[in-house]
């Protein structure tokens, strides 16, 4: 973990999460969102990925999680309790809540 910019989740089991957009490299998100060939395909940080999680309904907060480190795989939405389906992708968009 980066030292002030998160801490440990107090839960480490497995979640499955839909992403629509992984991480702007727009401010105020720029240290940990702006890869590019320049760096590596790195951050300010040294992580080629950064999940920035949509936290509206409180969904992230009722994790316990704040900017948790992370690892990540590919899988099908369908089929996993309490997740959205593959064909409800474009309801998971911010742009559809008024945020």
């Amino acid at each position: 973990f980066v030292d002030g910019q998160g801490s440990a989740p107090s839960d480490r089991n497995s979640h499955v999460f839909m992403v629509t957009n992984l991480c702007p490299a727009v401010a105020p998100n720029l240290a940990w969102c702006a890869q590019s060939a320049q760096n590596g395909f790195r951050n300010d940080y040294g992580y080629h990925a950064h999940f920035d999680l949509e936290n509206g309904a409180g969904q992230i907060r009722g994790l316990n999680w704040n900017n948790p480190e992370v690892t990540y795989e590919i899988v099908s939405c369908d089929g996993h309790h309490n997740t959205p389906n593959s064909g409800m992708w474009n309801q998971c968009q911010c742009a559809h809540q008024g945020k």
